[in-house]
């Protein structure tokens, strides 16, 4: 798979954001300025990322080291579970749900569930549950951004699984996680901005075009380097830094995909582009017409996030 340009904004989710802001302008204002300066401070002082976004939780990262193991097997993955009630209850209660359950007979050994769902599906299951609260912040200037980041991770998480699902060599675990960190920035992002303007005095002066460019850019800077201080596997972080150049690899060319079907699916939910214009500007040859379809009906059949 290549990564093929597709004509949409790379602004999207601040375009949504901002949209009722007072500022259309093209130019910076010396407010915009000052919090991108903030930010490029941060991406040269990577240790004070973690004063706008919490640690990744430790049971994550323990079930990222196990599962990057060649060795693991389902007991070592048990062993992680069994220190945290809540997370082995949320794997026996999926598989004994109507799309897995096989027998009449309730399923409550929970090394049994791992073994029927298997490890890409605990992880699929888990790495949600662990990570929603990190996205999920409350910002008094943007009451809607958790919500709407959140969706949009999990929303490029299953495509990127979706996407990969045909091809042998690529890590399904991989996929998955890949989509749902890949705009871990713009939590950092969002987090300064509402800091700054919990401090500045009158009205708002954000939302030119030339500043919403330069935070799409630092946001990606900002979910590499968050994605490094977590530690997260090689392959993730070489797919999120291969965003910014024009080099590919078929881990970012996924990621680029999925990240572009998810955003156009935000914006015909915010009445920004019908259904037809979406399919239309991601179909390549990549992708066929079909395929963009089933993608975006896909993501209309999630249930509530």
């Amino acid at each position: 798979m290549r990564n093929k340009t597709i004509n949409m904004p790379d602004t999207i989710i601040f375009d949504i954001m901002f949209e009722n802001m007072p500022v259309q302008s093209e130019n910076m204002s010396i407010l915009e300025s000052k919090i991108i300066n903030q930010l490029n401070n941060l991406l040269k002082e990577r240790e004070q990322i973690s004063q706008y976004i919490t640690s990744l939780p430790q049971i994550a990262a323990q079930l990222l080291i196990e599962l990057e193991n060649e060795e693991t097997d389902f007991i070592k993955i048990e062993s992680i579970l069994n220190r945290d009630p809540i997370l082995a209850a949320k794997i026996l209660s999926i598989v004994n749900s109507a799309y897995y359950k096989h027998t009449n007979q309730p399923i409550t050994n929970l090394l049994k569930a791992i073994s029927i769902l298997g490890l890409d599906c605990v992880i699929s299951i888990l790495m949600p549950v662990l990570l929603k609260g990190i996205f999920n912040v409350n910002l008094y200037h943007f009451k809607l951004f958790g919500s709407v980041i959140w969706q949009h991770s999990l929303e490029t998480a299953v495509l990127c699984q979706t996407l990969s699902k045909d091809q042998k060599d690529i890590s399904q675990f991989h996929c998955y996680l890949m989509g749902l960190v890949h705009d871990l920035g713009k939590v950092v992002a969002f987090q300064c901005i509402s800091q700054h303007l919990t401090e500045e005095k009158g009205a708002p002066d954000i939302g030119s075009f030339n500043f919403k460019q330069a935070l799409s850019q630092c946001s990606l800077e900002l979910s590499i380097q968050t994605a490094i201080l977590w530690q997260l596997p090689n392959e993730v972080i070489e797919s999120l830094e291969l965003q910014l150049t024009n080099d590919t690899s078929d881990l970012a060319s996924i990621l680029h995909l999925a990240n572009k079907i998810s955003e156009a699916n935000l914006m015909i939910e915010n009445n920004h582009m019908t259904l037809i214009r979406a399919i239309e500007l991601i179909t390549n040859d990549d992708i066929s017409k079909l395929q963009v379809t089933q993608c975006l009906n896909k993501l209309m059949d999630l249930p509530p996030l």
